[in-house]
């Protein structure tokens, strides 16, 4: 489940989500953020309450302890949960990955490489304004830093159980090399 596909379908004929939709000072935005983030845990319930419903990645910026705060809440005593985080800052994978995104992302169809890639780094600066660190010891989460590098590390904290395992086992996989 991707919140950023349901933000994409409020958006009203004509507006532009850029980097400003995305100002945490933006009054508009944050409550078409939220509306998402709310129509999407509806989704999410209904798929884990199914019968086909085991497991979901439910894929979002989820950079304040408040807003992952908001989801623990929801989860607590009726899903397992677990955070991912993956942190890089190295400037050419970092550079290598937007652009990647500029040519895949729904947020930037159609617009020019150059623009899209400046408006992201904007949007990037939006997020880093407010990013507090996944921290918290009584969250269950994988912090993954400069894992895509070959050259990082994992934190694991509260990790146990059999899906939990292999979805670390997976990513210390596919991390080790700089996948």
């Amino acid at each position: 489940i991707n919140v950023g596909s349901y933000r994409r379908l409020q958006k009203a004929d004509g507006e532009t989500q850029n980097a400003e939709f995305f100002d945490p000072h933006n009054k508009k935005g944050m409550e078409t953020r939220n509306l998402a983030l709310e129509a999407a845990l509806v989704d999410l319930d209904a798929f884990l309450n199914s019968e086909d419903g085991q497991v979901v990645i439910f894929d979002a910026t989820n950079s304040t302890r408040q807003r992952r705060r908001k989801l623990v809440d929801h989860f607590h005593g009726r899903y397992q949960y677990l955070f991912i985080e993956s942190l890089c800052n190295d400037p050419s994978t970092l550079e290598s990955n937007f652009k990647l995104k500029m040519m895949y992302s729904p947020d930037y169809k159609g617009m020019d490489p150059d623009e899209a890639l400046e408006d992201f780094h904007r949007r990037l600066a939006k997020y880093e304004e407010v990013y507090e660190p996944l921290d918290d010891r009584s969250v269950h989460y994988i912090k993954l830093i400069n894992m895509v590098t070959g050259r990082g590390h994992m934190d694991i904290n509260r990790i146990s159980g059999y899906i939990p395992g292999k979805v670390v086992f997976f990513l210390m996989q596919i991390c080790k090399a700089g996948m």
